[in-house]
């Protein structure tokens, strides 16, 4: 008996510039993988503001060393949670070597003055075209994510503090120190601040909140998980709440988190660092793969031939910021075969998040009945289902929902695949739903479809959050006391059992599609007459 053969006929890789999932916007969901970070020291020139500052050698190197420590402070915290994944941060140092001329001295003026020379920097690299600075900022970090080929990118802007007398920005601005846009825009940064600031200022890039006295409260939301900030003493409702030492916390608490790198459960939970079933793998990457191969054996050529493809699974994105992209960096490590019950062998090394399988082993005719197996296994261990097909006349397919078939040259007419009968390609079929049906996959959700109280998972592919500066992040179903009908509504922060209702800019409804859609079709219904609605998308 000769033994099985593999032969690749086509292997086409989708090398994915980006995270499976991810947009250009998409610079910093969740804090694992490789990080681009743009270090940018600013030099005033004196052309506007008179220019106390001036960088030495020394303070350079000062400051890098702090921004390092601070960023190794997240490497390390995580090696003490898990060895399963890994967190690279890739600094361009380019102005750092050469800080970036501004006629500003930015530590003499207000925190509220960054838009001066944020956006100075970003015309300078080509990046000023569009209205928003948000928009510029992130066209920026898109084109270093993509430059240093890595998988998220943000910015850390350095102001040179070394002669004020206090370290901070002039009285009368929004901050007086560090401060941060998170959700992978940028940082700014006094320059005599210690590298715990700058652990702080990078847990927000990855959507961690504030945990301290005027930061953000207790039900506050946010992150991949839509976390809540439970370890916030804003508006903490536990009259005995010891607040546990954490990097998102400030004083006592944030330095001897910084020492003993350790923060609570939830402030990590809040940059994706949570695992639900302890296996050492982040729920966001701990998720099946999907295989969708098709086996055929042909009895003319005597080959096995597997044809489709593979990709790793993404998580649902319920931050309640951002796009709710869903994400995923996993990569496809391997494509394995093997006889049923024998040794897996390797037949592909992809490194890809998607990738198409067409694969053909030659078959001994003594081998027909037989059965053989085939599976994809991931960077971080993930192992798809595996997909079992007799070597036979029969068709296998590795996933049986949805509609599928197959066309073949019927030569008895028995409706039947036999033996000696074979595939028929380049076939074209249409499906259409029948009249009076909705369209194949639409979904629909209604306020009156769901149970009274909180949302508390993704209904039909759909999640609902409210935002706004009185939304604490949660969306709930109530009945109207006037009407009797069912709606939704927001619940506030400073009112966060009592249901009310949306408000303007105050409170918003936020409907997101973390697996992706193509079309939406909202119908709103107002229940009190006389009110306006504004819908963006």
């Amino acid at each position: 008996m000769r033994p099985l053969s593999i032969e690749i006929l086509e292997q086409r890789t989708l090398f994915a510039v980006l995270p499976l999932g991810a947009g250009p916007e998409d610079t910093a969901e969740y804090m694992l993988g490789r990080v681009a970070v743009t270090v940018v020291l600013l030099e005033s020139n004196g052309i506007v503001d008179p220019s106390t500052e001036n960088w030495s050698p020394t303070h350079r190197q000062e400051v890098l060393k702090n921004i390092e420590e601070g960023l190794d402070w997240w490497q390390e915290s995580l090696a003490k949670v898990t060895d399963k994944h890994t967190l690279e941060f890739v600094l361009d140092r380019k102005f750092v070597d050469r800080a970036f001329s501004t006629p500003y001295e930015p530590i003499q003026r207000t925190s509220d003055d960054f838009s001066l020379w944020v956006n100075d920097f970003l015309d300078s690299q080509g990046f000023g075209t569009k209205p928003l600075l948000d928009d510029n900022m992130r066209a920026f970090n898109q084109s270093q994510r993509l430059k240093l080929k890595t998988d998220w990118a943000f910015t850390i802007f350095v102001v040179n503090s070394q002669n004020d007398f206090d370290g901070q920005f002039a009285l009368g601005g929004t901050f007086r120190g560090a401060f941060s846009f998170a959700g992978g825009l940028f940082q700014v940064v006094p320059s005599t601040r210690p590298a715990s600031t700058f652990a702080h200022e990078t847990g927000h890039m990855f959507w961690a909140l504030d945990e301290y006295t005027g930061g953000a409260s207790y039900y506050r939301q946010r992150g991949y998980y839509n976390t809540q900030n439970t370890n916030s003493i804003v508006a903490n409702p536990d009259p005995t709440f010891s607040q546990q030492d954490s990097i998102m916390a400030e004083g006592t608490a944030l330095e001897r988190a910084f020492v003993n790198r350790t923060s609570p459960e939830s402030t990590l939970a809040l940059v994706g660092w949570q695992d639900s079933d302890r296996d050492g793998i982040f729920d966001v990457l701990d998720v099946p793969m999907r295989l969708d191969v098709t086996g055929q054996y042909d009895p003319f050529s005597g080959r096995f031939r597997w044809v489709g493809s593979a990709s790793v699974g993404t998580l649902p994105n319920q931050n309640s910021s951002g796009n709710q992209s869903s994400i995923s960096i996993d990569r496809i490590l391997r494509l394995e075969t093997r006889r049923e019950g024998g040794e897996w062998t390797t037949r592909s090394l992809p490194n890809s998040s998607a990738v198409s399988v067409d694969i053909t082993i030659d078959v001994d005719p003594k081998d027909i009945g037989k059965v053989l197996e085939f599976r994809a296994i991931s960077n971080h261990g993930i192992t798809s289902q595996i997909f079992r097909a007799s070597i036979g006349p029969a068709t296998s397919r590795s996933v049986n929902s949805g509609v599928h078939g197959f066309a073949w040259n019927d030569l008895d007419r028995d409706g039947l695949w036999g033996k000696l009968e074979s595939g028929v390609a380049g076939q074209t079929i249409t499906i259409q739903a029948l009249p009076g049906t909705p369209p194949v996959g639409q979904t629909s959700v209604q306020a009156s479809d769901l149970a009274l109280g909180p949302i508390a998972s993704i209904q039909n592919g759909m999640s609902f959050t409210s935002v706004g500066p009185d939304a604490d992040g949660r969306v709930g179903v109530q009945r109207d006391s006037q009407s009797g009908t069912v709606v939704f509504h927001p619940f506030r922060i400073t009112a966060p059992t009592t249901p009310t209702y949306f408000n303007g800019k105050n409170s918003m409804l936020k409907i997101g599609f973390p697996g992706g859609t193509r079309r939406v079709e909202l119908i709103v219904n107002a229940v009190t007459p006389g009110t306006r609605v504004h819908v963006d998308a």
